[in-house]
C-alpha cells in the first residue's frame, strides 16, 4: 500500500495510532491493533492525498498559513512570512496569528523551524497545501 514511501508509511502509521487502531499495551508490553478497523479504513492512496486529509483536519487558519508557505515556495524565511500579514496582509490575520499557526504545523510535523525560517517537512506537504488554493485565489 505504502509503496516503500517513508513519508506515508509514517503518516498512515500516525493515523492509525490517533484513531486508536494501533496503540501500546502497557499491560502486555507489546504494540497490539486493531486488523478488521484498519482494513476497513478508507486509506488514502497516496502521499499527497493523505498529506491533504491531515491537512484538512486543521483548523482554517492554520491550513490558510500552510497555503500561504506553499505560494512562497518549500522554504522561506521569516521576514518574507511577516511581510505577508503586515497590515492585515492577504490571510487578514495577524503575523503574531500566522506565526502560531506555523508553529502549530511544525508540532504537527508538517513544517520545521530552523533558525529564521520555515520549510515543508517534505515537498508533498507543499504539493499537498498548494492543491488547497482555488484557482480563483
Amino acid at each position: 500500500k505504502t509503496s516503500g514511501n517513508v513519508l506515508f508509511i509514517l503518516q498512515f502509521l500516525s493515523s492509525i495510532c490517533n484513531e486508536g487502531f494501533l496503540f501500546f499495551s502497557t499491560n502486555s508490553k507489546a504494540w497490539q491493533w486493531d486488523i478488521s478497523m484498519i482494513e476497513s479504513k478508507n486509506v488514502a492512496d497516496n502521499t499527497v492525498e493523505l498529506m491533504l486529509r491531515k491537512i484538512l483536519q486543521l483548523p482554517t487558519q492554520i491550513q490558510s498559513a500552510l497555503k500561504l508557505m506553499a505560494c512562497l515556495g518549500f522554504c522561506c524565511e521569516e521576514f518574507i512570512v511577516s511581510s505577508m500579514a503586515a497590515g492585515g496582509g492577504v490571510l487578514n490575520i495577524s503575523t503574531a496569528h500566522l506565526f502560531d499557526s506555523l508553529e502549530f504545523a511544525a508540532k504537527e510535523g508538517l513544517v520545521d523551524h530552523v533558525g529564521s525560517s520555515y520549510k515543508f517537512a517534505h515537498d508533498q506537504i507543499q504539493l499537498a497545501a498548494y492543491s488547497l488554493i482555488p484557482e480563483n485565489e
